[in-house]
């Protein structure tokens, strides 16, 4: 069985990883740590051309109100309908008053109240934009605002959800700018410095305050002029978001006037300016950028740079067999063009559709139903089931791979990847290079394999339907029963893995997630299958192949090449992979003694 120490052992390498996790990130973290956004002028509409028309409509003199409102201090009606101690209706009543007393004049500043409560109905949505591209860099964001309940609703029931790491609202925290303990509250709740944070605002007395306690301030007269100033320091774009993706660091940088000249030739797209360009935040092996230009969202998949492994990386084979499956109804993104020329963007690279949907990160999937997480599961077992149903003859694919003989060719040939990334000795990796081979699976079926099939692998609808499976890399004609122990990987492996998130440990059934067994069940329903022999020899496989290719996605991060940021810290997770290999490996060898 599988021993204590090496159980204490694999605890270990998954602390380390994660020690070497945070150490990283505070060595490659920005300068910047915190970006503070005031609402009214920076993510809404200004409300003082209110105050403006206000004045002009009741024959006032321009400057009016701000002058009754200062005139007021702390203790004026203003004042206190921002710290919440009004309801607009009481404040109308006692700021009317203030104007008559300063002014001669009878108003009724309900009218002003209702226009600037629209105003904040009116979204900067570049603001919007700019904000989910900071936090897509972790960089962390906050709504610092002076404002007032109205209906029950307050200024962050119109805005978008989730586009904060904190929210500060003067109504509900009975304390207002500038009032210096309002910054003080919010970076504390951040956990971060006055001098690691901006803070945005079209007010100079809320931001001269929070440059009295270090905080570098934009003022926002123009709301695309303060991105371009807040642009240029934390120095990556502030527009173009698309959900999962990064801003393109510049060791992954692509020639634009060459991909330019490409979309223009190849694909007949044309525009003025640059394509947007962003990087997916997914993957460890090819860099894929999302491209947009045209009116057309593409996706652009390509080779690394530099001396790879023989038969790794290969988009060329994608290309092929995205084209074929997707004819026959198998959900992927629908491909435009493969590019050899490595004179174009450096490395062949193909072009697909953007693919409108969801990548489901975490195997958990805590932000769905009951129902909802049981067909995520469900349809990605028939997605695979009709993946390996297609018919080999009919989509020209006879030739993509050799028959037969799957498990023991791709041993070798992980055998062989892994020793050409090797950096150091692991035992248990030893060991599976030496038992797969002579325990192999009793049954040998040919269909097409996608060789990472995995829930992260794949994107949903709204429904939680399939619309795409992505990373066909490792496809080729191979055992099936393969893909479905990759599919059901994350139930082997713990929740808190660097880069990696697993289901070992879950309560399955409060959370409406199918068992493996379930799952299993559920594909050999869908294949006409009795049941799968040999489990854990196709699970101990799945685990060496991982090793492998973690060793070599850390090989190339330790000479540069590798595509996702934490390309380094994944790759220490090789002898935890291994070690689990092995003990399912050991587990094999138990039920073969016990059978006998």
């Amino acid at each position: 069985m599988f021993s204590l120490s090496r159980l204490a052992r694999s605890r270990y390498i998954v602390s380390r990883c994660l020690v070497k996790c945070y150490s990283m990130k505070s060595a490659h973290q920005k300068s910047w740590k915190a970006v503070l956004f005031d609402a009214g002028g920076v993510l809404v509409a200004s409300p003082f051309p209110a105050f403006r028309r206000f004045e002009n409509d009741n024959d006032l003199t321009p400057g009016t109100l701000t002058k009754v409102i200062q005139n007021a201090g702390d203790t004026g009606p203003f004042a206190k309908l921002e710290r919440g101690e009004f309801t607009v209706p009481e404040f109308c009543e006692k700021f009317d008053d203030d104007i008559r007393k300063a002014t001669g004049k009878e108003v009724n500043s309900r009218a002003l109240m209702n226009e600037i409560e629209s105003a904040t109905q009116r979204p900067v949505y570049e603001m919007f934009d700019a904000i989910r591209c900071i936090r897509a860099e972790n960089i962390k964001t906050a709504l610092v605002t002076n404002n007032w309940i109205t209906e029950n609703q307050s200024i962050s029931d119109y805005l978008p959800k989730n586009l904060f790491n904190e929210v500060f609202e003067s109504c509900k925290e009975g304390k207002a700018k500038p009032d210096p303990s309002v910054y003080a509250t919010v970076l504390s709740r951040l956990n971060v410095a006055p001098n690691d944070t901006i803070f945005l605002d079209d007010i100079g007395r809320n931001l001269k305050r929070a440059r009295e306690l270090g905080i570098h301030t934009i003022k926002v007269d123009q709301p695309k002029e303060a991105l371009r100033e807040l642009e240029a320091l934390l120095g990556f774009p502030l527009s173009g978001y698309v959900n999962g993706t990064l801003a393109v660091k510049k060791q992954h940088r692509l020639p634009i006037d060459s991909l330019i000249l490409y979309l223009r030739r190849t694909l007949g797209l044309n525009q003025e300016g640059p394509p947007n360009v962003r990087k997916f935040k997914h993957g460890q092996s090819n860099p894929t950028y999302f491209v947009g230009y045209g009116g057309e969202d593409l996706v652009l998949r390509k080779k690394p740079p530099g001396k790879l492994l023989a038969s790794a990386h290969q988009v060329e084979r994608e290309y092929k067999v995205m084209k074929a499956v997707g004819s026959v109804g198998v959900p992927v993104p629908t491909v435009l063009d493969l590019c050899e020329d490595e004179s174009v963007l450096g490395t062949p690279f193909y072009v697909m559709k953007y693919v409108h949907g969801e990548v489901l990160i975490d195997p958990t999937l805590k932000n769905l139903t009951l129902e909802q997480r049981q067909k995520v599961y469900m349809n990605t077992i028939e997605t695979l089931a009709k993946i390996h149903l297609v018919d080999l003859k009919a989509c020209d694919l006879m030739d993509y791979g050799k028959h037969g003989n799957y498990i023991s060719r791709q041993v070798a040939r992980w055998t062989r990847q892994y020793k050409a990334s090797q950096t150091s000795s692991i035992p248990s990796m030893e060991r599976l290079i030496k038992w797969l081979p002579e325990n192999l699976p009793s049954k040998d079926r040919t269909t097409i394999v996608h060789g990472d099939y995995r829930i992260d692998n794949l994107i949903f609808s709204e429904n939680y339907d399939v619309v795409a499976v992505l990373d066909w890399e490792l496809s080729t004609l191979g055992d099936p029963i393969a893909d479905l122990a990759s599919a059901c990987f994350a139930y082997h492996i713990d929740q808190n893995l660097p880069g990696l998130r697993g289901l070992n440990g879950v309560d399955l059934e409060s959370l409406g997630i199918p068992s493996e067994d379930e799952c299993v069940a559920h594909y050999c329903s869908k294949m006409g299958y009795e049941q799968i022999d040999d489990w854990n020899i196709y699970i101990a496989f799945c685990f060496f192949r991982m090793a492998a290719i973690i060793q070599g996605v850390y090989k190339r991060a330790t000479q540069g090449q590798a595509s996702a940021e934490n390309a380094e810290m994944i790759g220490m997770l090789t002898e935890y992979m291994s070690n689990l290999g092995w003990k399912y490996a050991e587990e094999e060898q138990t039920n073969k003694k016990s059978k006998l």
